[in-house]
């Protein structure tokens, strides 16, 4: 058996590698991690042709990589990527805040046959916002596969009252056969948008931000 291996280390990076050969098999592992005030990294393969670790399940290529941005104020970005063999999946998570507003969205795209039997759809989203001005705003929308669904609820404070409008859709079956309709509104204006900015991500089905 031959061995042979690398380790550098300064402030902000480690970078490893490791190889192991024996007759005409080999293994290969990297592991690098990169970190700075504002940015982490996280970064790690395996590559072997080893017949013992095939018999067992481990596919001859696996790598994994996680990236994360701190932009301040509690915002950030964060990326995750796995990739098994032939399967993939991959995780992101947006955090934006502001002095009205907090945004939250959440992706998860996969191929992996193991999510699939337990019943996770390959796509899944779900957007969440929550606004103070003029009162206070929630929208929120989901995605999992086919099957989406979308909230949006102002509450503003008066002298005297307090008024509260808001809207519900979605299109699931199970849910609607369960007696929930598929659009549900409440209060004198359901079609407020909860959005701040341009795009409307959550107005559902005859429910478009006027």
């Amino acid at each position: 058996m031959e061995a042979s291996g690398k380790l550098s280390v300064t402030k902000s990076l480690v970078d490893s590698q490791l190889t192991l050969a024996m007759d005409d098999e080999e293994l290969h592992a990297v592991l690098t991690l990169n970190n700075t005030e504002v940015e982490q990294e996280v970064s790690a393969q395996l590559h072997h042709s080893v017949s013992r670790l095939k018999r067992i399940g481990l596919p001859v290529h696996t790598a994994m990589t996680m990236h994360s941005d701190i932009h301040g104020n509690g915002s950030y970005h964060q990326l995750l990527r796995c990739r098994v063999g032939k399967q993939q999946l991959s995780h992101e998570v947006n955090v934006e805040k502001t002095p009205e507003a907090m945004r939250l969205q959440s992706l998860l795209h996969h191929t992996v046959s193991h999510l699939r039997s337990w019943g996770v759809p390959d796509n899944n989203s779900v957007q969440v916002e929550v606004v103070s001005r003029e009162g206070r705003t929630l929208a929120l929308h989901s995605q999992f596969g086919s099957q989406r669904a979308g909230l949006r609820l102002h509450v503003k404070a008066l002298p005297r009252s307090t008024e509260l409008h808001g809207a519900l859709w979605h299109t699931w079956p199970w849910l609607q056969q369960r007696g929930l309709p598929l659009q549900s509104e409440v209060g004198p204006s359901p079609r407020l948008c909860a959005l701040s900015r341009g795009s409307c991500f959550n107005c559902g089905p005859g429910l478009s931000s006027p």
